[in-house]
């Protein structure tokens, strides 16, 4: 029988392969019960454990890239926004102290 210090050690080596519909809820920001949804139509892999719904992580990760969108503005993914860093000086704020000040 293995001991805890081997039962810690080995759980700190595994990685997870799959993912509970929860999890995926939790990754993605997606419905659980989109998960289950996508599931039962078959649009994604997924697999029964007794009453558990399990999808692999590489679903996950597929779903999210197929959902991804490139930036409008053509520039990279990270790189600060080309609008004017301030506003126009002549628009009110919308900031009541600001505008008591004014």
């Amino acid at each position: 029988m293995p001991t805890r210090a081997d039962t810690r050690r080995m759980l700190a080596t595994v990685t997870p392969e799959f993912a509970s519909v929860d999890q995926c809820e939790i990754i993605s920001g997606v419905s659980k019960w989109t998960w289950r949804n996508y599931a039962y139509r078959g649009k994604i892999e997924s697999f029964k454990v007794g009453s558990r719904l399990l999808i692999p992580l590489a679903e996950v990760r597929r779903v999210l890239a197929e959902g991804r969108r490139p930036r409008t503005d053509g520039l990279p993914a990270g790189a600060p926004s080309a609008k004017q860093r301030y506003r126009d000086r002549g628009v009110a704020s919308t900031n009541a102290s600001e505008n008591a000040r004014a």
